[in-house]
């Protein structure tokens, strides 16, 4: 079976806890969460000193700080994935939602529930 690295990034951190507990019911029984910010937002908080800063205005609501949550899963298992995420997250295509993406792995070693 081919394994996928799936990333998400996640803005809506309000479901963190509501997708993980989703995640495992649906078989997915391992992720990595990692706090992690985005650079508009980055940016926009760096120049908040400014009494003007073009940033500030330019992503003004934009959220700074989200979470990067990785998982190696099945192949397979990537649609099952993405339908969860758009339930609880909504139409990735709106702003301050999340984005996912995978990659193929070569090789993974010391994850028990995958053997």
């Amino acid at each position: 079976m081919k394994k996928q690295l799936l990333f998400l990034v996640l803005n809506k951190i309000s479901v963190l806890n509501k997708l993980l507990m989703n995640l495992n019911e649906n078989g997915i029984k391992g992720a990595t969460v990692i706090n992690s910010a985005g650079m508009a937002g980055t940016l926009a908080s760096a120049e908040e000193e400014m009494s003007f800063s073009p940033f500030k205005m330019m992503f003004s609501g934009i959220a700074e700080d989200n979470k990067t949550i990785l998982m190696v899963i099945d192949e397979e298992q990537i649609p099952i994935v993405q339908k969860i995420i758009v339930e609880l997250v909504g139409d990735l295509s709106n702003p301050d939602t999340a984005f996912m993406f995978a990659v193929p792995t070569t090789f993974v070693d010391g994850i028990t529930c995958m053997k």
